[in-house]
């Protein structure tokens, strides 16, 4: 029950942000916009993901978020020396 007010939680939080968005687009422009970081501590633990352009921009930024929530990881792109570089270091593991 805990993961799903988690999940419901984390829904209300992105349509409200989509919400911003469609409005701003609508009147010309986006003039605010609240950036909410949601930490569910391990909510992810011993799941594993596959990330696609994660070795760069928002893969990158994804990838880095599932690994502090606990999951392994395993991204892919199309340029190997940004796959290398995006190595991810946390709690003493390397995922990359």
């Amino acid at each position: 029950m805990k993961l799903v007010n988690h999940i419901k939680r984390f829904v209300s939080h992105l349509f409200r942000m989509l919400e911003l968005l469609r409005k701003g687009w609508h009147e010309g422009g986006v003039t605010e916009v609240k950036v909410v970081q949601v930490n569910q501590g391990g909510i992810l633990s011993g799941k594993k993901i596959l990330i696609t352009g994660g070795g760069s921009g928002i893969g990158l930024a994804i990838a880095k978020k599932c690994v502090r929530e606990g999951a392994q990881v395993v991204i892919t792109g199309r340029n190997l020396e940004k796959l290398e570089s995006a190595k991810i270091h946390h709690n003493g593991r390397c995922m990359g």
